[in-house]
Order: C-alpha cells, then sequence, then structure tokens
C-alpha cells in the first residue's frame, strides 16, 4: 500500500490495490483497484478489479467479483460473490450476494439473502429479503421481509411485503 502509516497485516495484489490505506488492518486486496479508496477500514477482503473499490470506513466485507461491492461506503457485514454483484452497495449491512448481478443496484437495503443470476437485481432499500433462484424478486425495489424460491419467483413483486412463493 502506498500510504500505509500505522496499518498491520495487510496483503495488496495489482494496480492501486489497497493504495489510499493509512491505518486499515487486515485487508487483502488483489486485482486493480481493489479497496483503493480504503483508508481506515480492517478486515476486508476484495477480489476482482474494483472490487470494494471505494470503501471507506466499511469492515468486515467480503467481496469476490470484478465489481462485487464496488461502490461501498459505510457497509459492512456484507458478503458478495460473482461479478457486479452488490456492486451500488453504498450503506447497507450484512447482505449476502452470490450470482452475478444479484443485488446489484442495491444501495442501503440490509439482511438480504440474494442467491443466483439478477437475484435481487432493482432492490434498492428492501430490507430482510431472501430470493433463491435465476432472477428471483427481479424488480423489488423496496419490498421487505419477502421470500422466494425458484426461478423467476416473485418476478413483478416491487414493493410488496410479507410474500412467500416457492
Amino acid at each position: 500500500p502506498a500510504f500505509n502509516a500505522l496499518g498491520s497485516r495487510n496483503n495488496a495484489f495489482g494496480n492501486n490495490a489497497l493504495q489510499n490505506n493509512t491505518n486499515g488492518s487486515d485487508n487483502i486486496a488483489f486485482g486493480t483497484s481493489a479497496l483503493s479508496a480504503n483508508t481506515s477500514s480492517s478486515n476486508n477482503i476484495a477480489i476482482g478489479t474494483s472490487a470494494l473499490g471505494t470503501n471507506s470506513p466499511g469492515s468486515y466485507n467480503v467481496a469476490i467479483g470484478s465489481y462485487a461491492l464496488a461502490k461501498d461506503s459505510t457497509g459492512s457485514n456484507n458478503t458478495a460473490i460473482g461479478y457486479a454483484s452488490l456492486r451500488s452497495n453504498t450503506t447497507g449491512i450484512n447482505n449476502t450476494a452470490t450470482g452475478m448481478y444479484s443485488l446489484i443496484t442495491d444501495t442501503s437495503g440490509s439482511y438480504n439473502t440474494a442467491n443466483g443470476f439478477q437475484s435481487l437485481n432493482y432492490n434498492s432499500n428492501g430490507s430482510y429479503n431472501t430470493a433463491g433462484g435465476v432472477q428471483s424478486l427481479y424488480f423489488n425495489s423496496i419490498g421487505s421481509y419477502n421470500t422466494s424460491s425458484g426461478v423467476q419467483s416473485l418476478y413483478y413483486n416491487t414493493s410488496g411485503n410479507y410474500n412467500n412463493a416457492n
């Protein structure tokens, strides 16, 4: 890390990876611009181009895949696995997204689980949702406490709450 002053036990590989770290510790950044804006956050893992690129001060995040959690700033305890999963998350906490484009537009939603290609794709600030399957809860944007399982289940739900579909 180019500016590391007080941080310890960091590992960075790739152009601009962890380039602004000053006192964050226990971070792993692998890929161009991975964790590049991090200054003081700790215990993050970023693997892929721009993974957790704007993160600071969010901690305890895991981003595997190019652009995974790319816009995260204060969000913590998030896991994103897959190209651009949770890409727009800025303040959401405790989210899990696995699959390309899963939870891609989420900005502040929290406690969501999305498994599958484009699951919870348009979620922006809905919380406590569980989506399992390709494009499940695809158009959900602000709906909360929904559970869907299966390809395109609850596909058109946008703001409904407490729905279940299997």
